[in-house]
């Protein structure tokens, strides 16, 4: 036999008794952390709490998927290891979750300020009379000036052009109302909180008022399909001021002049708002 036959037959002995090596069984395991578990299979159970990502034994779920400790750890200190080149950034333009949270405090500082019946301990229903429709205009007119000066109170909104600036207070005016007056009335049961501390019910103060002037029709949709579903999800202040970030700099707003960069800065809420989450979600396990 040449020596080149002697040479494949060695290989290949080493070749076939090279299954029971370390790396076989290495590769065996993942094999079976991948492959979909039978019904009667008696291990299927243990199978169960393998981590979805090393195959070590899970201690338990993260973002749904079973998980160790050790494979969490390590994805959150890839999240920790970028986070240094954008808070610096972030904190220069105020789009920081930290700074949002105070920016919106400032807004409603200023508030506060501009409406002397404010004084009032919230709590204190007794002392607030139902709204008009005068009232409720008073308090958007209220609520807008306060929008203005919240966005002036952001960096990365003092920078942009004059005109991209109006285009993004113009946008969505009302969704702000909105969401201003659902988280004033996240503490109450069945009613809304007017910027002016007017109140409006679910049901009408006056059973003689006439339909076209009963604001209680929109008040009860408010309650039922934005503050009940704010109070489900136990939405926290950081979370809103980052939502109202979201919708404030939209790049699909008409009459800007650079879309792409107000884009930018959406996305760069939406990381921190994502990070935020993350960590409130391992801290809570």
């Amino acid at each position: 036999m040449s020596n080149t036959g002697i040479e494949y037959n060695e290989l290949n002995d080493r070749t076939k008794g090279s299954h029971d090596s370390p790396s076989h069984t290495s590769d065996t395991a993942y094999e079976s952390c991948l492959s979909p578990l039978q019904p009667n299979d008696s291990s299927s159970f243990n199978a169960i709490n393998v981590c979805a990502i090393c195959c070590d034994r899970a201690t338990g779920k993260h973002y749904g998927a079973a998980s160790c400790d050790g494979s969490v750890q390590n994805e959150r200190d890839r999240i920790s290891c970028r986070k240094p080149s954008t808070d610096d950034k972030n904190t220069i333009n105020g789009l920081s979750v930290k700074f949002l949270l105070r920016a919106e405090n400032f807004s409603r500082h200023f508030g506060a300020a501009l409406d002397e019946t404010n004084d009032a301990e919230e709590a204190d229903l007794s002392s607030k009379r139902f709204a008009s429709i005068n009232d409720v205009c008073d308090s958007m007119k209220q609520q807008l000036l306060i929008l203005v000066e919240w966005a002036k109170s952001i960096p990365a909104f003092a920078e942009l052009q004059l005109d991209d600036q109006v285009a993004l207070l113009r946008a969505h005016a009302g969704e702000h109302l909105l969401l201003g007056l659902s988280r004033r009335s996240m503490h109450l049961q069945d009613m809304l909180l007017l910027g002016n501390n007017c109140i409006i019910t679910k049901q009408c103060p006056d059973a003689n008022m006439s339909p076209n002037l009963d604001i209680s029709r929109i008040g009860a949709r408010i309650i039922d399909e934005l503050v009940s579903a704010m109070k489900e999800i136990q939405i926290d202040d950081s979370e809103l001021a980052c939502i109202k970030a979201l919708v404030f700099f939209d790049p699909s707003a008409k009459g800007l002049n650079e879309p792409a960069k107000i884009k930018s800065l959406r996305h760069q809420v939406l990381n921190n708002l994502e990070d935020y989450i993350s960590d409130k979600l391992y801290d809570s396990r």
